[in-house]
């Protein structure tokens, strides 16, 4: 969604599990950040998590945790400030494509391994091998499509 308010205010985010709100180490930001929590909330979405954007050194992450401390958001990332994703955004083109290798690259895949594991996290007990019959080393599928790797006890 776009930044701001105004989507809340129109019920956009609906029934959502999980909402990652963008955050920057700027005070104005943080206020905006904590008034989505509270939106959040109120719209009954039951996991909030922060993206912390345009972090230049660790004070910024600190600062960013510390003010939202009393909201009980993790802080999911933290991406770096990277002149690659202006450059990339002048070019009209995707960071992947000017400097996929980039600090911001990284921490924004890891973001998205983070949304993955809180909408599809792995089940704590492993289901039942197949038809019983598959090699020690198999990989099969439970019913929802989540791999295995089939041990031999």
């Amino acid at each position: 969604m776009e930044a701001g308010l105004e989507l809340f205010g129109r019920g956009t985010p609906g029934p959502s599990d999980l909402l990652v709100c963008v955050v920057e180490p700027s005070l104005w930001s943080i206020q905006t950040a904590t008034r989505i929590i509270e939106l959040a909330k109120e719209l009954g979405i039951p996991k909030v998590a922060v993206a912390a954007n345009k972090i230049r050194d660790e004070l910024d992450i600190e600062w960013i945790r510390e003010a939202l401390l009393p909201f009980e958001v993790e802080v999911a990332a933290a991406v770096p400030y990277d002149s690659g994703v202006s450059l990339a955004d002048r070019k009209m083109k995707s960071l992947l494509d000017i400097a996929p290798e980039s600090e911001a690259a990284n921490a924004i895949a890891s973001l998205v391994d983070y949304i993955e594991a809180q909408l599809h996290p792995a089940p704590t007990v492993a289901p039942a091998a197949g038809n019983g019959h598959a090699e020690p080393g198999a990989v099969e599928t439970d019913d929802k499509g989540c791999p295995w790797v089939v041990d031999k006890y």
